[in-house]
């Protein structure tokens, strides 16, 4: 593929494939190199931007990660995923939650049929301690895509905030099933959290 955008060195595709194949192997620095590199290149394309953000959101490195988003939304300020994944890394952090949920909330105003905006706002409410307003958000995102196994974790720690433990053992057990037929960096945390149910349950 080198020798390849080596010919086609203007082919943004290509570059950004390249990208994505340095990710899967673990190569940080050429896949973040490249990335830059393509958005110096295509200055106007959304598509560098959010996946050098979502590089650096994968490697662990949010200061890096939601500066690059930020510079994104500047660059596309209507892009609604690209608010959407800013607004799900400032809530992680208490400094940035109401600057989180902020964002979400406009967005859920502007996007109310959003699986991904409904689950972000929520996630804004679980971290403020609003664990009933983080499940009615994290209902509603289900009922718009009901296999996705990250809402159904947030829903199960937002049940454990409640303490409804039979609730959010269910919760858990369906992001634990989904997350086999499409995994993510959750398991772990899942099947911590189920332990720590089951036990309350007994």
């Amino acid at each position: 593929m080198e020798s390849l955008l080596d010919q086609l060195p203007h082919n943004l595709e290509l570059k950004l494939q390249l990208a994505a194949a340095y990710h899967r192997t673990g190569n940080q620095s050429e896949t973040i190199a490249l990335c830059k590199s393509a958005i110096t290149q295509f200055p106007d394309s959304i598509l560098p931007m959010v996946s050098l953000s979502n590089f650096y959101r994968d490697y662990g490195n949010y200061d890096e990660a939601i500066s690059s988003y930020r510079n994104a939304l500047n660059t596309f300020p209507e892009n609604p995923i690209i608010a959407n994944n800013l607004a799900m890394l400032l809530a992680e952090r208490e400094e940035t939650l109401s600057e989180a949920k902020l964002l979400a909330d406009k967005l859920l105003k502007q996007f109310p049929n959003h699986a991904a905006i409904a689950d972000t706002a929520g996630w804004g409410y679980y971290h403020e301690g609003e664990f009933e307003q983080a499940k009615k958000l994290f209902e509603r995102s289900l009922n718009l895509d009901p296999n996705n196994a990250v809402t159904y974790l947030h829903l199960g720690k937002a049940m454990i905030g409640m303490k409804e433990f039979d609730l959010a053992e269910k919760a858990l057990s369906a992001a634990l099933i989904l997350s086999r037929s499409r995994p993510f960096k959750g398991d772990d945390e899942i099947l911590r959290l189920l332990e720590a149910v089951r036990k309350k349950i007994e």
